[in-house]
C-alpha cells in the first residue's frame, strides 16, 4: 500500500510547488488593480464610454467629479457614494447666490447659445432659458467656488435633485446636470465658453445630457475668481441644469409652512404635456405619501387644494401626469421641496 501511494505523493509535490509562482502572480495582479482602480475607472469612463444609467443624472443619481482626460478641464460624471437620506441643510434657509458681474452673465449666455447650437445643428429642439434653473446653476457654481470642491454632490450630500427642489419653487419635471471647472482668462469669453462646451461634448455622459431629446429648458450659472491684470488666469466653475418640464406652478410654492396649511394649487402644463391630475406630499425619509389632492382642469390649468400633514420634516411635492400614449399609465414627477414646521 505504501509503495502504491508513494508515486502519487511524489507526483503531486512538484505540481504544488509550481502553483506557488502562479498564486503569487495573481496576488500581485489583484493588489495592483486595487491600487490603480480609480485611474482604470476614469479610463473606462472617458475612453471607452459609459452606460446610460451613469450618463443621465435624473431622479437622485448624483455623480461626482473627475478630471477630463480629453481636454484637461475638470468635469463631473462618475457615480458617487450614496448621500444621507435627508441632509440637515435641507431644513435650513438658503441664501441666494451673490449677484454675478456682467462678464460672468455674458459667459453664461454664450454657453447657453453654444449648447443650443450643438442641438439644433443635429436637428434637435432648442432649449428655453428658465430663470429658476439659471439661479439654481449659479448657486451650485458659487458653492463649489466658495468651499473649494468640484462635483455634483456638496460636502453635506446635497445633489442636483435637492438643489432644484429647494431653490426652484415652480418647476415639476425631470433634471440633468453638467458641471466643469477651467482656469483661463475671462477676457476671452467666447473662447472660454467654447472650451467649456468642448469639454462636455468630448465626454459621453455630458454629451448625452446636452443632446437629450426630452429636455425642454436649460439654466447656465457660473462663478469664479476675477482675473488680476492683463492676461491673468482666472478660475471658473460653470453648471448646466437641464429640465424636462411637465408642469409649472403659477405662483412660487412656499418653502416652509405649518402642519395643516392648505396650499392653493394652479399648475400650467408644459407645451405638449397633459394636465396633471393629482398632487401629493411625499416624505423624503421613506418615500411615503402623507397627503394627496385631485386636480381638475379649469381653462387649461390644473386646479386643486392640498392640505399638508405632519409630522414636521422635509417633504417633496409630486404630481401625477397621464401618459398620452397609454391611458392606463401615468408619470409621477417631482416638484418643489417643502419643510413642515
Amino acid at each position: 500500500m505504501k509503495n502504491m501511494n508513494n508515486p502519487v505523493s511524489s507526483s503531486t509535490s512538484p505540481a504544488r510547488s509550481s502553483m506557488m509562482p502562479l498564486a503569487l502572480f495573481l496576488l500581485v495582479l489583484v493588489a495592483g488593480f486595487y491600487l490603480i482602480r480609480p485611474q482604470a475607472l476614469i479610463f473606462w469612463h472617458y475612453v471607452l464610454g459609459m452606460g446610460d444609467d451613469q450618463a443621465t443624472f435624473a431622479e437622485g443619481a448624483d455623480p461626482f467629479g473627475s478630471p477630463d482626460k480629453n481636454t484637461g478641464a475638470r468635469t463631473a460624471a462618475l457615480p458617487p457614494m450614496k448621500p444621507p437620506p435627508i441632509p440637515t441643510v435641507l431644513f435650513q434657509g438658503w441664501a441666494p447666490a451673490p449677484q454675478r458681474p456682467k462678464a460672468i452673465t455674458e459667459l453664461e449666455e454664450e454657453i447657453h447659445a453654444l449648447t443650443v447650437h450643438e442641438r439644433t445643428q443635429r436637428g434637435k429642439t432648442a432649449l428655453d432659458t428658465d430663470p429658476g434653473l439659471v439661479e439654481t446653476a449659479a448657486w451650485h457654481s458659487h458653492d463649489m467656488f466658495a468651499r473649494n470642491y468640484h462635483g455634483h454632490v456638496s460636502p453635506e450630500g446635497i445633489g442636483p435633485g435637492e438643489r432644484i427642489g429647494k431653490l426652484h419653487r415652480r418647476l415639476f419635471g425631470v433634471w440633468a446636470e453638467n458641471v466643469a471647472f477651467r482656469q483661463e482668462p475671462l477676457s476671452d469669453r467666447k473662447g472660454l465658453a467654447a472650451r467649456f462646451i468642448q469639454s462636455w461634448m468630448n465626454s459621453m455622459g455630458h454629451r448625452r445630457n446636452i443632446l437629450n431629446d426630452g429636455m425642454t429648458h436649460l439654466g447656465v450659472g457660473c462663478f469664479g475668481k476675477k482675473d488680476q491684470g492683463a492676461g491673468a488666469t482666472g478660475a471658473y466653475y460653470c453648471t448646466q441644469v437641464f429640465a424636462k418640464a411637465y408642469g409649472w406652478s403659477e405662483q412660487p410654492i412656499p418653502a416652509e409652512m405649518l402642519i395643516g396649511t392648505e396650499i392653493a394649487i394652479r399648475l400650467r402644463p408644459e407645451a405638449g404635456k397633459p394636465l396633471a391630475t393629482r398632487i401629493s406630499q411625499v416624505s423624503l425619509k421613506n418615500d411615503k405619501t402623507l397627503a394627496s389632492a385631485d386636480l381638475t382642469a379649469k381653462a387649461g390649468v390644473a386646479v386643486g387644494r392640498l392640505r399638508v400633514r405632519g409630522p414636521t420634516g422635509a417633504y417633496r411635492l409630486s404630481i401625477r401626469v397621464p401618459d398620452p400614449n397609454d391611458a392606463s399609465r401615468y408619470f409621477v414627477v417631482s416638484g418643489p421641496y417643502i419643510v413642515i414646521k
